[in-house]
């Protein structure tokens, strides 16, 4: 069973989850989480990745960590080219053009083909700056980790929800992801990704412009931003607006209410800004791609009232992504909805690992590659090596098999032949000259060696005796007697010719069920899968030198398979009676 690790470097979390199955049926094996307290830097976020690490007891080398598409620079272009392959030749020199604020050797560019349009590609660009790629690597390696490959978070993202079958009910839907710090908006269009948005501004942005407008500290800001419109804790706010806590408590409910029609009115901007860039990006679109339905994941998706409020603002259906489900045997119950709402990407990650269909855009290019080769090739040269190995038992079986076969086949011709020569041969030359004339030949039946060939150069043996003794030492004249023709040489010219490629494939099914050889007539009886392949069978028999005449039965088809028995006779040609040899001697 596979089993692969996603890994998600967010700024407010640190998500961990282990996958294990096969890219069609997968299930969430293990998510572990961690919180990095707010305004906290790098270090802080380094000591979270080791803790989910650790607590999750991952093999550094299976971890698929994602690049924060914060930093990543988007454009949507036309290039001049249609195939992927020409594409990624020029897309360099293509999308210099379009960035502004970096050098393009100082980013690492990747590219998704989203459309074709009168002999030009769209293509959606990324490109991530080196010293964000570096910065990253740096805080993997610190905790053991060097990734292979390294994706972008909405890249990975849009594999999670693809898997979890979001797209099958709505192939044209909008994916929100509402984080921290970063807003992804994905485009999906007939079920593929047809266009992303990544907006520089999250929940910190709104505790930021909260803590200025009520003038508290951003923690109190934070907490208000997680009531929604729930009410504040007015002592907090009193101090904060000058106010006199006597006289209250209608000035209670003043405060409390002056403060959530702030927070609203802030949430609610966020929610416009949101909704004015997908109508933007959606008009673009064909009429027959109408928006289906909103997905929304992320961890500000759990704020009060923030589905309702989208719901109202797009006027369609607002939809969570279910990426763990209801599964608790990885996530305790208490902590599903959470899981669900920020497990995504490390959730994409660990399937593109594993293989599942997505989208993948690599970072580890150019000098930031993965320059540790053998792990680069040692899953295809295990693969490759376990497929000569199963490859080679194949033919081990099949080797085995054909040798039974010609064993068992060797094996009823020696019976035939022990028979023949023990039980008539032999008999009848002890019965003809019996005690007093017959030459002792040697043993025989029982008393015969066991070794096959051993015991056929002593059948040999033993014939030229009798020829011998006959002919020389009684002095019969064999002249005029006609010579033997082997039946063993006939077996084998009919192998042959029933074996030949050629043959085969013109009969298709032909199955042999008995062949009988005598001195002037050879029978073949079997079956067949089409009757008219019946006539060739005769055609191959005339094609031999001794054969002087085919005489072909009746076929009959049988009831039940639909096979046709056949039966097929061959008239052989006397042999030439040789003459005697003057110098053997002999007498009447």
């Amino acid at each position: 069973m596979g089993k692969a690790i996603g890994l998600d470097i967010g700024s407010q979390w640190v998500k961990l989850v282990e996958v294990e199955g096969s890219p069609k049926k997968w299930r969430v094996s293990r998510f572990v989480h961690r919180e990095i307290p707010p305004g906290a830097g790098p270090e802080a976020s380094s000591a979270a990745v080791g803790e989910v690490l650790r607590e999750a007891r991952a093999r550094r080398e299976a971890v698929a960590p994602a690049l924060s598409s914060k930093a990543v620079v988007m454009r949507e272009i036309m290039v001049p080219f249609l195939e992927p392959d020409a594409i990624r030749k020029v897309i360099r020199f293509e999308a210099e053009a379009h960035l502004h604020n970096y050098a393009i050797e100082d980013v690492v560019i990747d590219f998704l083909k989203t459309g074709e349009a009168r002999d030009q590609a769209k293509v959606l660009v990324f490109a991530a700056p080196k010293t964000a790629i570096r910065q990253r690597l740096e805080m993997l390696k610190a905790n053991g980790v060097d990734p292979m490959h390294l994706n972008l978070d909405l890249a990975a993202l849009y594999t999670a929800a693809r898997s979890c079958g979001a797209f099958t009910e709505h192939p044209n839907a909008v994916v929100l992801d509402l984080g921290a710090s970063t807003t992804n908006l994905l485009f999906v269009m007939n079920g593929e990704l047809a266009s992303c948005r990544s907006l520089r501004s999250g929940t910190e942005a709104l505790v930021r412009v909260l803590a200025r407008d009520l003038a508290v500290d951003t923690d109190s800001a934070r907490e208000q931003a997680k009531q929604g419109d729930g009410s504040p804790r007015p002592g907090d706010l009193l101090e904060s607006l000058a106010l006199e806590p006597e006289g209250l408590p209608d000035g209670e409910k003043t405060v409390a209410e002056i403060t959530s029609a702030i927070t609203l009115g802030r949430q609610d901007d966020f929610i416009v800004r949101i909704h004015r860039e997908v109508t933007r990006t959606l008009a673009s679109w064909p009429m027959d791609a109408a928006l289906t339905a909103v997905y929304v994941t992320g961890g500000a998706s759990l704020a009060p009232g923030v589905v309702d409020r989208l719901a109202e603002r797009f006027r369609k259906p607002v939809l969570r992504l279910p990426f763990i489900a209801g599964d608790t045997r990885a996530v305790p119950a208490a902590d599903i909805e959470m899981a669900n709402a920020v497990a995504g990407i490390a959730l994409g990650c660990a399937l593109t690992q594993l293989g599942a269909p997505g989208l993948r855009l690599e970072f580890r290019r150019e000098d930031l590659r993965y320059t540790r080769k053998f792990d680069l090739v040692k899953v295809a040269l295990a693969s490759t090596v376990s497929l000569v190995f199963i490859l080679l038992f194949l033919v081990w079986l099949h080797t085995q098999h054909t040798l039974r076969v010609r064993q068992s086949e060797f094996q009823n011709v020696l019976s035939l032949l022990d028979s023949t020569y023990i039980d008539k041969t032999r008999a009848k030359y002890d019965e003809v000259l019996g005690d007093m004339g017959k030459k002792d030949l040697g043993p025989k039946g029982e008393e015969q060696p066991r070794d096959h060939f051993v015991r056929l150069s002593l059948w040999e043996s033993q014939i030229r005796k009798m020829h011998v003794h006959i002919t020389t030492e009684m002095g019969f004249n064999v002249q005029g007697i006609p010579p033997i023709r082997s039946a063993l040489a006939i077996w084998r010219d009919l192998s042959d010719r029933f074996g030949e490629s050629r043959f085969r494939a013109q009969m298709g099914y032909f199955w042999v069920d008995e062949i009988r050889i005598t001195q002037k007539l050879v029978s073949v009886d079997g079956k067949l899968g089409k009757r008219d392949v019946y006539d060739l069978i005769g055609n191959e028999l005339a094609r031999i030198e001794y054969v002087d005449k085919v005489i072909r039965e009746t076929t009959e088809t049988e009831p039940e398979g639909g096979k046709t028995r056949f039966g097929i006779n061959a008239e052989l040609k006397p042999m030439a009676i040789q003459k005697a040899d003057p110098a053997a001697g002999g007498g009447n």
